[in-house]
């Protein structure tokens, strides 16, 4: 199969609306969400158990405490940025899903997406 034809072949593909192709898109788009997720997550991660450990080992109490804040606001960012790249990959999948329907379906669904998440990120957060 030369280029040329490879392209046709997934030109046509993307260009279908049928159930095979939009679970397709899903998985992927899912699929590179999780990666992306967790890879800056684990970064997070190691920069917030440094942060931790310095936390233990200063002298200054509010050292520490100013330490174990940066910690929990580590621990924040990580929510809110899987979240951020969810709603991301739900946008551009319904956007390659339903090209047809324009940006109005896409964005009400990514943006009621982001509500509740937001919602489940940040209401413990003002609980304390």
């Amino acid at each position: 199969m030369n280029p040329t034809q490879l392209n046709e072949s997934l030109n046509s593909f993307f260009a279908q609306t049928d159930t095979t192709r939009a679970i397709f898109i899903l998985a992927v788009t899912f699929a590179v969400a999780y990666l992306v997720s967790t890879i800056t997550s684990k970064a997070v991660i190691k920069i917030a158990k440094m942060v931790a450990l310095r936390s233990d080992t200063t002298s200054n109490a509010e050292k520490s405490i100013l330490f174990r804040r940066v910690e929990t606001y580590f621990s924040v960012a990580i929510a809110v940025w899987r979240a951020v790249i969810y709603a991301v990959a739900i946008y551009i999948a319904f956007t390659l899903i339903l090209p047809e329907q324009g940006a109005l379906i896409t964005t009400i669904g990514a943006g009621t997406f982001f509500v509740v998440v937001a919602n489940a990120t940040v209401a413990p957060l003002l609980r304390d």
